[in-house]
């Protein structure tokens, strides 16, 4: 029963991959979308681990000045297992078919951002919790606090622990 509730649990984590997807498409589509997105967002901020390949993937060939399409990404991760789940070089087709504006590929940027801080805040409460539900000798109150307050500080400033 255990695992059932922590797999329900992971599932209730703030996510939006319809975003995802739109965003990802707007990227394949018009390679202009990193300059207006890649401040804010990285790999790591993609809830959907697949996502976060593609984008990485696509943000090297940008950053390279080489094209990042559907086509050019398909050598790059046709052996990802990930997307071979989702339909495999297909599915880059369907991201690009699922593009937004370029203009509203900022605001969908803001809202995975802000998701995976969300995510982050519930991984550190979680583990604020565990650790001060545990009795240890080595592990004051004291010295939690101050460690949580060093991983807010490090969110609140990185956007990353």
């Amino acid at each position: 029963m255990a695992d059932g509730s922590m797999a329900a649990e992971a599932m209730a984590l703030p996510h939006n991959i319809e975003a995802e997807q739109a965003l990802l498409g707007a990227l394949l589509v018009n390679n202009d979308v990193y300059d207006r997105i890649s401040g804010l967002v990285n790999e790591t901020h993609f809830y959907d681990p697949v996502h976060g390949r593609i984008f990485e993937t696509a943000a090297r060939r940008i950053q390279k000045n080489a094209l990042a399409s559907p086509v050019t990404l398909k050598a790059f991760l046709e052996d990802d297992e990930g997307l071979k789940e989702l339909g495999g070089p297909a599915y880059l087709a369907r991201l690009a078919g699922a593009a937004i504006s370029i203009f509203a590929a900022k605001d969908y940027a803001q809202l995975i951002y802000d998701l995976a801080i969300r995510r982050e805040l519930i991984t550190i409460g979680q583990g604020i919790a565990e650790k001060a539900a545990r009795m240890d000798v080595e592990s004051e109150p004291k010295d939690q606090i101050v460690e949580a307050e060093q991983q807010l500080y490090k969110l609140g400033e990185q956007g990353r622990v």
